[in-house]
């Protein structure tokens, strides 16, 4: 990689490690948040899904929006909301006003990453997707690592709203690195915005997560999350339909026709479903049901965050070997064994073999989204990567949603939904189901061709990389 890819790379990783540091510090939070407003810690479930909730929506138009303003002038703008978003969410004194301000914490987050990571998809080569994927997510997997252990120690001897403060100086240190290397991409004839199209999705969108949230709290009065879902159903329905008529839809239903766009995309949403449990679940168990203090419990799921750094320097020697198929088929299989294997946790499990299984269990997951994240660019024309940027960033956020709604619900039926925290045998049975849940994904990789995505296996560089520079000269 050139230079200049390096330093765009660089800038996505930090754009990427905060929001990265916002999912993981915020999860082991949970229960002190809880106490000081003095709800139940699965009400806060509406905390973490009401970020993903505006970053699914607006994620789509974040391609359009780089295209038509600039890629540079959006990431500025996005970047200055999410940081006043972070503060409010420090300031906050109440569950309404801790919703509102990460509900804009994903107004910036939407536009954050995706306008980052498409210019680095227009200066990057297909064969140097998996060199470039390994540049972006290694400095912002640290982030990861670092969430558990520094909300732990944050909450222990500070308090909870510290776990913002802390993204302020890494906010800073993105606008200087952003006005010394990010270029400014844009179109000079960007098509009009699909106002209609950005309606009938984003409400769609919201009123399905809207409805899987409060269908977890439902309790007898199961009518409201009802009537959002059969919404949600509509108005979705009503999209398909719009899509296939519009010239310009923010979401390009043609694009699936792409077989690796297509699998990476649905697979990718039900794997990211059912993975997105782990940081909601694990930290209410330890700290709500075991009784381990925060620092202890960030302590030992920092080690899942080790595991998922450590995987990134095998990667692309993994997905030479094995393709993308083989990865995502047996890699798949063993990431789905690892949530499985949580359901043995209890008091009495040492603590080395908690951090052993959540290593391994990041290693996998890892893994999984690297193949992912590269396979879903693979087969894509270089005119198709704005509208490609913005939909397949949603539908990871849409997929951790899910997946974070889900396990609030399945473990309060599990309960018998009473509304108290439930004990330890009930969320035995939610580490199952979930593990249970990862495999319904394999039932799409299956349909992967050993062909998709061979122009960004590893093993295809050197030969892409000669067969380029020819082209290149006689351009020149």
């Amino acid at each position: 990689m050139t230079r200049e890819q390096i330093s765009i790379a660089l800038i996505v990783s930090a754009a990427m490690f905060i929001n990265a540091l916002s999912q993981t510090t915020l999860g082991t939070a949970l229960p002190s948040i809880a106490r000081d407003f003095g709800i139940e810690p699965l009400r806060l479930s509406i905390a973490v899904t009401a970020e993903y909730l505006t970053l699914a929506v607006f994620m789509p138009m974040s391609g359009w929006m780089a295209d038509r303003f600039g890629a540079r002038r959006v990431f500025f703008a996005a970047l200055t909301v999410y940081m006043l978003a972070t503060i409010g969410c420090a300031l906050s004194v109440n569950l309404e006003m801790l919703v509102s301000f990460r509900a804009l914490q994903g107004v910036g987050g939407a536009m954050l990453v995706p306008v980052a990571r498409l210019v680095l998809l227009k200066v990057t080569s297909r064969d140097q997707l998996v060199q470039a994927m390994t540049w972006v997510t290694i400095p912002a997997l640290t982030g990861t690592v670092m969430g558990p252990p520094v909300a732990g120690v944050l909450v222990t001897y500070a308090s909870w709203p510290a776990i913002f403060w802390v993204y302020i100086p890494v906010c800073l240190m993105l606008f200087a690195l952003a006005a010394w290397k990010l270029p400014d991409f844009r179109e000079e004839a960007a098509p009009p915005f699909d106002w209609t199209g950005f309606a009938l999705s984003g409400l769609g969108v919201a009123a399905l997560l809207l409805g899987l949230d409060r269908l977890a709290h439902a309790a007898r009065e199961i009518w409201p999350p009802l009537l959002y879902l059969s919404a949600a159903a509509v108005l979705l329905t009503l999209y398909t339909r719009h899509a296939r008529r519009a010239a310009a839809p923010i979401i390009d239903l043609r694009l699936l026709e792409i077989p690796a766009y297509r699998i990476a995309l649905v697979g990718g949403l039900i794997f990211r479903s059912a993975q997105a449990t782990m940081p909601f679940l694990l930290p209410i168990l330890f700290q709500s049901v075991f009784g381990w203090s925060a620092l202890t419990s960030g302590g030992l799921t920092f080690a899942s965050a080790i595991g998922a750094l450590s995987v990134k320097f095998a990667a692309p020697a993994v997905l030479r070997h094995a393709g993308f198929r083989g990865v995502l088929l047996v890699n798949g299989v063993l990431a789905a064994a690892s949530i499985v294997a949580c359901a043995f946790f209890d008091p009495q499990t040492p603590h080395v073999v908690i951090m052993a299984v959540l290593f391994i269990g990041g290693w996998f997951r890892s893994l999984q989204y690297t193949a992912l994240n590269v396979l879903t660019f693979a087969d894509l024309g270089q005119r198709d990567i704005s509208r490609a940027t913005g939909v397949s960033a949603m539908l990871q956020r849409l997929g951790q949603a899910i997946g974070v709604g889900l396990a609030a619900l399945v473990t309060l039926i599990l309960s018998g939904g009473g509304g108290q925290t439930p004990d330890a045998a009930h969320f035995v049975w939610a580490f199952v189901f979930f593990g249970l849940w990862t495999l319904l994904a394999q039932i799409v990789f299956v349909r992967l061709s050993p062909m998709d995505g061979a122009s960004a296996r590893p093993s295809a560089r050197s030969s892409a990389r000669s067969s380029a520079r020819p082209r290149r000269a006689a351009r020149g």
